[in-house]
């Protein structure tokens, strides 16, 4: 859920993928909707994060030519910056704040 700057509502779904191996992930702000139920923006938000060495907080990675699934892309496409944490005994949960020039938000999910 986030706010504009002129107030508007901005609801939608958030997914998170992160490999355990290298803590490198995706975050993903899809079905993104003002509170009225009209699109925003292209609908889409996505980033490259990276996890802390502990696995406890993630951010947003620098934009750079990475993995992408089985092949490589420049990542960073998005404007903004994504930080967040990790809860729970197993890391079952996640949270963490999106902040744009065109949106401030939080966002939250668990396993």
């Amino acid at each position: 859920m986030g706010v504009t700057p002129s107030g508007g509502e901005v609801v939608g779904d958030t997914a998170l993928s992160l490999d355990m191996d290298d803590f490198l992930g995706r975050i993903a702000f899809t079905g993104l909707r003002y509170g009225g139920g009209g699109p925003w923006g292209d609908g889409d938000l996505r980033y490259a994060v990276q996890a802390d060495d502990l696995g406890n907080t993630f951010r947003r990675a620098e934009s750079a030519f990475g993995r992408a699934g089985s092949a490589h892309a420049w990542n960073g496409r998005d404007l903004g910056t994504v930080t967040g944490a990790f809860f729970g005994s197993g890391h079952e949960g996640m949270g963490g704040t999106l902040e744009r020039h065109d949106l401030s938000a939080a966002f939250g999910g668990k396993r």
